[in-house]
């Protein structure tokens, strides 16, 4: 085989690489969409959702949220009381019912957006306005004094001296607390 038999070959697979490419790019485009966009799939609003589900079988209400009606809709009263920014066109039962199932449930921010019927935005914006911000730990690096013993008590499961530090923080990144022993 000559070597122009052999260039026209690798041109030719370039060309249908870059059409596949093209291809792949323009489908992606077309199935992301943008995330301010509602996806309403049902007649069903969020807050006739959530108020349909509240109104029903308490195991339901229990599985999904893991509190009672009742207990629901006194943390929603509670929320409202210390003044939960609600903003928005959100009712609170809507703010409630996504922030417990995101932690009792694992939910994703997609699974919200097709239960509740909004847009990844206004979820995501929920979300924000139910938490105060982010808690973590981590181990910083220690030295303690001399004594072979207390260095012992400091070690931390990969063998190094560590002090344990647990730290809060709001979503502006300032630290709201923190915790070290």
């Amino acid at each position: 085989m000559s070597s122009d038999d052999e260039n026209t070959k690798e041109e030719k697979r370039r060309q249908c690489n870059k059409r596949i490419a093209i291809w792949w790019f323009t489908a992606a485009l077309h199935c992301a969409g943008d995330s301010r966009t509602l996806r309403r799939d049902r007649d069903q609003s969020g807050a006739q959702y959530i108020r349909e589900i509240l109104r029903g079988h308490a195991a339901v209400v229990q599985a999904n949220y893991r509190l009672t009606p009742a207990n629901f809709r006194l943390l929603g009263d509670e929320l409202l009381a210390r003044g939960l920014n609600l903003g928005g066109d959100l009712i609170i039962e809507e703010h409630v019912g996504m922030f417990l199932q995101l932690v009792a449930q694992g939910a994703t921010i997609r699974k919200l957006c097709l239960d509740f019927q909004h847009s990844e935005e206004t979820v995501s914006r929920s979300l924000r306005e139910d938490a105060l911000g982010a808690i973590d730990g981590t181990h910083i690096p220690a030295f303690p004094d001399s004594h072979e013993t207390f260095k012992e008590r400091w070690k931390n499961r990969k063998g190094n001296v560590t002090q344990n530090v647990i730290a809060a923080v709001d979503f502006n990144g300032n630290f709201l607390t923190v915790v070290s022993g």
